[in-house]
């Protein structure tokens, strides 16, 4: 506004200045019609200026800002839920990596494993809120139940198939990915965290036919999908808090607990472990994210880096993780733990029993509707 003030004054005094010569130069009898060319030429240099000065404003006003311009450097914070000896730390941290060199440095990715910017609810809430931009994660059951989808029970016994369920272009990626979108996040794919087994301080009968009761009760996280599938073969289970589970199996209150792996019992309960069962119940998975919003306003070149490494961690994931568990029941046996596995018929029959009663029951969970959709998928 006081750019076009000051051009239309400049204007005005030409103008004025103009006709002043005009008037002292000419004689008194000179016609009228000699001083109407320079009042036209005043009053089209004065038009002219004012409609430069009108598109300058409308384009100071409508040019928008780029939201990332090339070269300019976004910090962006990513929360991480696994300890430095899970291979998902390991995946990050490349994947950070990856993503620095690829960029020039224009992505700067802060990284914050083992839950240090709070617990797996808090830091969900907040990358759907965007006070956390990306991560490695755990869609939670309570808030969106069909993006937490990749711990349903009887669904993979191994890396390979879960990759088959879960993999690029699967209806349970579809699914979680649209669970994803209504709040706000954007998924590149469904990493493999391994497959839950149980580990106990006392044998369970007949562990291989899911129909005999195991004499054996063990902990549960507080989650429907594992607790319905530890029952499925025969184990008694009770909710709780993993800080209270070493506490609970010295004192008796449990005789072991589910939802874990070998690497688990490695790190913390290996004094009172006697067995690991390797059941491979419950996949373990995290999902890749980031806030849309967030995403949005990066450059389309930072944007493709980013969704290209999410999508390479999520390819690695299935063979880091399935090397990693092999080491860790060697290690087990090494420390005197016996470790039971089962041969493909009998996780068969597991899987089939848990499918019959677990997934009925978390129908009230994530509905019918997914789970007919889960049955045509695998032909079950």
């Amino acid at each position: 506004m006081k750019k076009t003030s000051r051009i239309l004054a400049t204007v005005l005094t030409l103008a004025l200045a103009a006709a002043s010569l005009a008037a002292c130069g000419g004689s008194s009898s000179a016609p009228a019609t000699t001083a109407a060319p320079a009042a036209t030429e005043a009053a089209a240099t004065e038009a002219a200026a004012t409609e430069a000065a009108a598109t300058e404003a409308a384009a100071e006003t409508e040019a928008p800002a780029a939201e990332a311009p090339a070269g300019e450097v976004v910090t962006l914070r990513f929360a991480g839920s696994s300890p430095e000896s899970s291979p998902a730390y390991a995946e990050s941290e490349r994947f950070i990596e990856r993503c620095k060199e690829e960029s020039g440095g224009t992505l700067n990715i802060e990284f914050y494993p083992y839950n240090q910017l709070g617990d797996a609810a808090q830091v969900y809430e907040e990358v759907i809120m965007g006070t956390i931009d990306m991560g490695l994660l755990n869609p939670q059951e309570t808030i969106t139940p069909l993006a937490a989808i990749g711990k349903i029970p009887g669904t993979a016994f191994s890396s390979e198939e879960f990759e088959k369920v879960f993999g690029p272009g699967s209806y349970c990626d579809k699914v979680t990915n649209d669970a994803l979108a209504e709040v706000g996040i954007t998924c590149f794919g469904t990493s493999f965290g391994g497959i839950t087994g149980i580990a106990t301080n006392k044998e369970a009968a007949d562990p291989a036919d899911p129909s005999v009761p195991k004499g054996v009760l063990v902990r549960s996280p507080a989650s429907t999908a594992y607790t319905s599938a530890i029952k499925a073969i025969g184990f008694d289970a009770t909710p709780m808090a993993y800080s209270e589970i070493y506490t609970s199996m010295q004192t008796g209150i449990v005789n072991g607990y589910g939802g874990g792996m070998p690497h688990t019992v490695i790190a913390s309960f290996s004094d009172l472990v006697k067995y690991y069962y390797d059941y491979n119940i419950v996949p373990e998975s995290l999902c890749t994210m980031i806030n849309t919003e967030v995403y949005n306003k990066l450059t389309p070149e930072q944007q493709e880096i980013i969704a290209r490494n999410f999508k390479l961690l999520v390819q690695e994931s299935y063979v880091d993780f399935l090397t990693y568990e092999e080491e860790c029941k060697d290690q087990l046996r090494e420390m005197g733990i016996e470790v039971i596995e089962f041969s493909e018929e009998e996780r068969d029959a597991m899987a089939a029993a848990v499918r019959e009663t677990s997934w009925t029951e978390l129908e009230s969970v994530f509905g019918k509707e997914f789970f007919d959709g889960l049955r045509a998928e695998l032909g079950v």
